[in-house]
């Protein structure tokens, strides 16, 4: 197994089946069918769907779901192993969580009416994957997803939102969106092609981040910090060189094609003010950092 990667006090063991966690509440039957119509075969991911549920009644959302994607479908029972290209639905009356490749189930404790399962969730996926954890929330009401996508952004992760004009409920997708950390506000037909794109990219971050264990920083990492420092004025040479990687691929995510270069994206951030701020603004205290170097 890969060595973990560390941030924020949490290790991330980042391995694994590449993981998508897609939640809903109220309307999220057809996001999901809408999101999962859209994705491609041979995704080489695992998506576990968290939908709010009445904990005392028998779900159809496996059989339902099945109908609409190539992919299989299950209900999620204790222990079951991640496979690729497979579709894990909650079932009623549980919290999910994972831990390496495996899912586990808690029941609801007697009494309980409400939850935020999945926040339960995303905070688990943080802790699993880091970088890699990727997160969708969906047309729902209430807040569910808002406190978890935080951990998810926190790891360097990748947050989208439904469009809250796509949602047939906007509650949880414009509560996420509000919190300030979510990466790209989508159709929920549209979220796919963005995760795929982020997953080829968080590969490579890996194996980068991996390396630097044992390695240098590459030369593309100082010629970033340089223009960044010109343009904008943020010095991060403070930060962790693992800690960089993950920023910048980030945000080479949200902006270029999946087979985009680092030397591609140091011509956009040459030729692009905006994304160089961007860039900056991604990583919030580095003018802490300046003010401890002086």
């Amino acid at each position: 197994m890969l060595p973990a990667t560390f941030e924020n006090g949490r290790s991330h063991r980042g391995a694994g089946i590449p993981v998508a966690a897609i939640g809903a509440s109220a309307g999220g039957l057809k996001a999901f069918m809408e999101f999962l119509e859209a994705i491609p075969e041979k995704s080489g991911m695992a998506f576990v769907l968290i939908q709010h549920l009445a904990p005392d009644s028998k779900s159809l959302m496996a059989e339902i779901l099945g109908a609409r994607t190539h992919m299989e479908v299950r209900e999620i029972q204790q222990g079951d192993v991640l496979e690729r290209d497979c579709v894990y639905v909650n079932p009623p009356g549980h919290d999910v969580s994972l831990s390496g490749d495996t899912l586990s189930l808690r029941a609801h404790p007697p009494g309980r009416k409400t939850g935020l399962p999945f926040d339960i969730f995303l905070r688990s996926l943080a802790c699993e994957r880091g970088a890699r954890a990727m997160c969708v929330i969906l047309s729902g009401m209430g807040h569910d997803g808002s406190k978890g996508l935080r951990t998810i952004k926190r790891s360097c992760g990748f947050v989208i939102a439904q469009s809250p004009e796509d949602a047939g409920e906007d509650g949880m997708p414009r509560s996420a969106i509000l919190t300030g950390d979510v990466d790209a506000v989508l159709e929920a037909a549209q979220a796919p092609a963005a995760l795929m794109n982020w997953n080829t990219l968080a590969s490579h971050l890996h194996s980068a981040a991996t390396e630097m264990g044992t390695n240098p920083a590459p030369d593309w990492l100082e010629k970033v910090l340089e223009i960044i420092l010109e343009r904008t004025g943020s010095d991060f040479r403070l930060y962790k060189p693992g800690t960089l990687i993950r920023r910048i691929t980030r945000r080479m995510a949200m902006t270029t094609p999946s087979n985009t270069q680092v030397a591609d994206y140091l011509k956009l951030l040459l030729s692009s003010p905006e994304e160089c701020e961007a860039l900056a603004a991604d990583c919030p205290s580095s003018g802490i950092l300046r003010q401890m170097a002086a």
